[in-house]
């Protein structure tokens, strides 16, 4: 049977998505929490600390815990800092730096010798058992480590999914559990993508639901033929 070929700039089907060239800005802002939900992550307060304050949540589901020092162990002292540690946006956090006394360790200038370049562009893998999320992990310096890296993960989504804060946690004994990704909306038997070449220096994922498109010269069949966009075509709410 031969198939009916409809070239189309603009594309609205009754019960489908809606896909459009339409883009919104993107942000990340830090949501804050007055108490952390089940399952949350601490951010390390990093060393010499003596007391802490209480635990301050951020993020959309409030699963990332800071914790700020509130008074320091000896050759110590409170200082706040802006940071982005483990938390995928900026916030401020008191932590307790070295100011004297015993030598923490030589050549503790910040600069941690044995950390990655920060140049060098992270490796994202997919998370194991969730195919909407991918990871990358880097080292880290902080002097309140004493000029140690530290290895942090980030997570992202994957290409065809989207969401501005995605966060897997490893629970003891239950596994991994992921939040914050959401697959793009197909069209008829179409799935669409976020990024047009998967690269293994990105994760591949959109932000927001207009991050979604399906790409030019796709194939589309419904019940009344099959359809091609004629370019790029992002969704539009």
């Amino acid at each position: 049977m031969k198939k009916n070929i409809f070239i189309i700039l603009a594309f609205l089907l009754t019960g489908l998505p809606r896909y459009s060239f339409a883009l919104s800005p993107s942000s990340g802002p830090c949501w804050r929490y007055g108490r952390c939900e089940e399952g949350y992550t601490i951010v390390s307060p990093g060393q010499g600390c003596k007391t802490t304050k209480p635990i301050t949540c951020y993020g959309q589901n409030g699963l990332m815990g800071v914790v700020d020092c509130e008074s320091c162990d000896e050759n110590h002292e409170l200082k706040t800092i802006t940071t982005s540690e483990g938390l995928g946006c900026t916030v401020n956090k008191t932590i307790c730096e070295y100011v004297g006394g015993t030598d923490p360790g030589e050549d503790c200038d910040a600069l941690c010798e044995d950390c990655l370049p920060a140049f060098e562009r992270p490796i994202w893998t997919n998370v194991e058992n969730h195919p909407g999320y991918k990871s990358s992990t880097s080292t880290v310096c902080n002097e309140s480590t004493n000029c140690k890296c530290v290895e942090q993960k980030t997570y992202g989504c994957a290409n065809g999914y989207y969401g501005a804060l995605p966060r897997c946690i490893t629970h003891v004994n239950v596994g991994t559990s992921c939040s914050g990704c959401t697959q793009c909306p197909k069209l008829g038997d179409v799935e669409a993508k976020t990024a047009i070449i998967p690269s293994i220096s990105s994760p591949g994922g959109g932000e927001t639901i207009t991050d979604c498109f399906i790409s030019a010269n796709t194939e589309i069949k419904d019940s009344t033929g099959t359809y091609v966009f004629e370019s790029k075509c992002n969704y539009k709410q």
